[in-house]
């Protein structure tokens, strides 16, 4: 065999496993994107289901006619705007956490769901909380925990994690806003 020959097997003995190793890294890379992006848009209609469930209230202004002794004679009210004010957390809540649900434990992977290598449980308060934020914001916090394949290893060995898991934390608000006939 020439040396021209003996340089192309030798490249493909060390290049074959670099680029085999490569291509199994790429899943890790990808999967925390993908469940942060999962995670954020099922967190947004969790926000934005929790902030419909407020109530729009017209804001008035009243305004007094009075006789020239200064007696009122008539009472003029004319609506000058509206604000949305989330009146029932418990619904709030409720329809937040349905929401969440409906984007996340209801559908399979293949629906849009999380797969079996990502963990999240809307019913568990360490990896999802929503709460009313002032009067008129609905504010969605949840984390998914993604078990990772070659990468976690690699982490691990570099010291920069104790296990195979990354934990993605997202947050989403929601703003009620006050429209007449909502």
């Amino acid at each position: 065999m020439s040396e021209r020959g003996m340089i192309w097997i030798t490249l493909l003995i060390i290049l074959l496993p670099l680029t085999l190793l490569a291509l199994a890294i790429v899943p890790d890379l990808e999967r925390p994107n993908w469940a942060r992006n999962k995670l954020q848009a099922s967190l947004d209609a969790a926000s934005l289901a929790g902030a419909l469930t407020a109530v729009v209230i017209p804001e008035y202004e009243t305004v007094v006619e009075t006789d020239g002794s200064g007696n009122a004679i008539n009472v003029h009210e004319t609506i000058t705007g509206y604000r949305a004010e989330i009146q029932d957390h418990a619904a709030a809540n409720a329809a937040a956490l349905d929401a969440l649900q409906r984007n996340t434990t209801n559908l399979t992977a293949g629906q849009g769901g999380f797969s079996a290598l990502e963990a999240f449980n809307p019913n568990n308060s360490s990896q999802y909380t929503g709460t009313v934020i002032g009067s008129d914001i609905y504010s969605s916090v949840g984390s998914v925990q993604i078990e990772t394949l070659l990468l976690g290893a690699a982490m691990r060995f570099y010291g920069l994690s104790n296990g195979d898991l990354l934990i993605e934390r997202v947050r989403s608000d929601a703003k009620a806003v006050g429209v007449p006939g909502s």
